[in-house]
C-alpha cells in the first residue's frame, strides 16, 4: 500500500523529542496506486506550516487500493452500521502506522485520526477497533457504529457533517454521536446547516487544531 510521511522540520535522530502523529484517511475518490491522490484535504492542512510552527506533527496519508475500502459497508449511503470484517486496506493501513511509530520517535500518548466520506466511515471504525490507540478522532461526513459507541470513552472525538449531505447521510453522524452521549460520554459535533459533502469548512474552525492538541479541553 502507497503512503506519504510527512516529517516535521526539525526532526533530528539523535534528539529526544517525541512528536504526535496524524493517521489521515481519505475518501473513496481518491482510491488507487499513484501515491499522489490521497494528499488533499486533513494530509495537506494538517502538514501546513500554519498548524507545523506550533503544533510539529507527522502527518501519515496511506492509499486505499481501487478494490477495497477503509470499511466493510454496503454503499455509502448507508449510513450506520454494524460492525462486520476488518477490511484489509483498514488493516494494512495500521501496520504501517505501526511500521512508523516503531521507526521514528512518536509520541504514542498522541495518535490522532481523520477522515473525510469513506474516511470518515474508516475513522469511526479505526476507533472502535482500536480505542485504546487513539487520543483524539475527527470523523468527517462518515457513519459510525453505534452498538460500540460506550468503548470510545478514551477517546475524544470531534465530528463533523453537513445536513445537506446527499452522498453519505449526516443521521449516520447524528446516531453514532446520540450513541456516544447516551453512554454518557461527552463527543463534540458540529454540523454545517448549508453544506453537503464536504470537508471544507472544518478547517476554517478557528478552534480546531488548539482541540485536538489540547488534551485537557
Amino acid at each position: 500500500m502507497p503512503y506519504r510521511l510527512y516529517i516535521p522540520n526539525g526532526y533530528n535522530e539523535t534528539d529526544a523529542q517525541k512528536y504526535p502523529i496524524f493517521f489521515t484517511l481519505h475518501g473513496a475518490g481518491r482510491r488507487g496506486d499513484d501515491n499522489q491522490k490521497q494528499v488533499y484535504s486533513s494530509a495537506v492542512f494538517y502538514s501546513m506550516r500554519s498548524v507545523q510552527k506550533n503544533h510539529p506533527c507527522f502527518v501519515l496519508a496511506p492509499q486505499c487500493p481501487k478494490s477495497s475500502s477503509w470499511v466493510d459497508v454496503s454503499s455509502w449511503d448507508e449510513g450506520t452500521h454494524s460492525l462486520r470484517n476488518l477490511t484489509p486496506a483498514l488493516e494494512t493501513s495500521i501496520s504501517i502506522l505501526n511500521e512508523v511509530v516503531n521507526k521514528y520517535r512518536i509520541d504514542t500518548s498522541r495518535q490522532y485520526i481523520t477522515g473525510f466520506s469513506m474516511g470518515g466511515y474508516g475513522t469511526w471504525e479505526a476507533i472502535v477497533r482500536f480505542p485504546d490507540r487513539f487520543e483524539a478522532a475527527i470523523p468527517i461526513s462518515g457513519g459510525g457504529i453505534p452498538e460500540k459507541a460506550s468503548c470510545l470513552d478514551s477517546v475524544r472525538v470531534w465530528a463533523f457533517h453537513g445536513a445537506k449531505d446527499t452522498t453519505v447521510p449526516v443521521s449516520g453522524t447524528r446516531h453514532m454521536i446520540g450513541a456516544m452521549r447516551k453512554s454518557g460520554l461527552s463527543p463534540r459535533y458540529t454540523e454545517f446547516d448549508s453544506y453537503g459533502h464536504t470537508a471544507r469548512p472544518v478547517f476554517r474552525k478557528e478552534d480546531l487544531v488548539e482541540w485536538i492538541f489540547n488534551k485537557n479541553d
